[in-house]
């Protein structure tokens, strides 16, 4: 039993240990390059201005869909009131 629960600890400590080491490559590449930082975000300032661009587009769209529901809305309630009266 006792071994049992050293084998696990060990395998959690190894597990740990490496998942550690990975994390401190990973964040020791990202600030070893500024200049390939500097890269990507130059590559990506495109897709953040279309994507704002598009954002903007539907946000219009989509008030003007408000707009016509609410109009289509006290439309069709007229035309339900002139029915029934």
């Amino acid at each position: 039993m006792k071994h049992n629960l050293v084998s696990k600890a060990s395998g959690m400590f190894g597990h740990t240990l490496l998942a550690h080491c990975s994390l401190r490559s990973t964040k020791l590449q990202s600030v070893k390059s500024p200049a390939e930082k500097g890269n990507l975000e130059a590559a990506v300032e495109p897709y953040r201005s279309d994507n704002a661009k598009l954002v903007k587009e539907n946000n219009e769209l989509h008030q003007q869909l408000i707009k016509v529901q609410e109009e289509l809305e006290v439309s069709s309630k007229g035309k339900i009131r002139s029915y029934t009266n």
